[in-house]
């Protein structure tokens, strides 16, 4: 929609422009469109060119505040319309119902959060200037959320990627060891290893969660699931040669040959987005988030859960660094003090996390 279409024609001059939703201006530069209407209007034009600019100006910064909208979908219509949004983006529909149901079981126990530093919500949305804004008006981290542990954001993107996320390892195939961690009967975490997909997947997961959450999973995914969560949710070893020089490509690598070696592939219509700290001093990597993003016709969709007791969420943003800082605020200052935090999307990209 065109704002205006002021004919501005200079004294001894006959060219014209034009005012418009994008760019502001269309033609010569903005700059050079100040200096000829100096050389060549009257004092009065000049004025009225002013008030133009200033228009321009305002319109520009009206469109581009709030670039980064953020949902916890615990409205049906908010939610309802990202289900379609995930059946367009190629998940089948069967994947996108139990997304639906899981998301109303998490709200349907009640959600407990601080609203005092958000903004007042439209159309389920909350809109801030960019992911900074919206993480200094977080209360807590989302994964430290008041609530009963529920959907874990692994299970989350099993569920959302199925059919696109996939791997030929079977549950009962000898793969390892496959590095993973478990607690003790103190709830103390360690790491251990496992032979097996199946074995793995018993040792991490506890006995209370497999109970609770195997129905929601249909048969035929189960097997699926089983194997993907060993495979994502794990540890990985560096190499003793690596060091802090190309520390990020070496990380990469090693992601890559295990992913490989497991028979894992990757979604082509979206892209799974993975967080891993990576420890030098001890040579491990270890995998503890996992996301689905989806491009849109202008910017992109983040989804996921914010760890086991946190909330679903849904981010809209028009540049990929927004997600970057997004993901960076999920570790704290401890976590990026003594480890190097990245992300990768799908197997083909690696970002750096670090905010030190």
């Amino acid at each position: 929609m065109i704002v205006s279409k002021p004919e501005i024609t200079a004294a001894n001059a006959g060219w014209r422009t034009q005012f418009c939703t994008r760019g502001g201006y269309q033609g010569a530069g903005l700059a050079e469109f100040v200096r000829r209407c100096y050389m060549h209007m009257h004092w009065s034009a000049l004025i009225r060119l002013q008030g133009w600019v200033a228009i321009a100006v305002m319109f520009q910064l009206s469109v581009s505040a709030g670039t980064v909208r953020l949902s916890f979908l615990n409205d049906p219509a908010t939610l309802q319309e990202t289900v379609a949004l995930l059946i367009k983006s190629g998940c089948s529909e069967c994947a996108s119902s139990i997304f639906k149901h899981v998301a109303e079981h998490y709200y349907g126990a009640g959600f407990d959060f601080d609203y005092s530093r958000f903004p007042k919500p439209q159309n389920g949305f909350y809109s801030f200037t960019n992911a900074r804004e919206l993480v200094a008006a977080l209360p807590q981290r989302l994964s430290d959320t008041k609530h009963a542990w529920d959907f874990n954001c692994f299970d989350t993107v099993i569920v959302l990627a199925d059919g696109r996320l996939r791997t030929r390892l079977r549950p009962v195939e000898i793969v390892g060891p496959l590095m993973i961690s478990t607690r003790t009967t103190n709830n103390e975490e360690v790491i251990t290893f496992a032979a097996t997909a199946r074995d793995a997947f018993t040792q991490m997961v506890q006995p209370w969660y497999r109970e609770a959450t195997e129905s929601t999973f249909p048969e035929s995914m189960r097997d699926t699931r089983i194997c993907l969560t060993a495979q994502l949710f794990r540890w990985h070893l560096l190499p003793l040669s690596a060091s802090e020089e190309k520390l990020e490509k070496i990380v990469m690598t090693a992601l890559q040959t295990k992913w490989r070696q497991e028979k894992l592939s990757f979604p082509s219509g979206f892209e799974v987005v993975l967080c891993h700290k990576a420890d030098l001093p001890a040579h491990t990597i270890c995998t503890s988030h996992a996301g689905v993003l989806f491009g849109r016709k202008r910017g992109y969709t983040f989804l996921e859960k914010a760890g086991g007791s946190g909330p679903f969420v849904r981010l809209d943003f028009d540049e990929r660094p927004e997600l970057l800082f997004w993901l960076s605020s999920k570790f704290d200052e401890t976590e990026h003090r003594y480890a190097h935090i990245y992300a990768t999307f799908n197997n083909t990209r690696i970002e750096n996390l670090d905010t030190k």
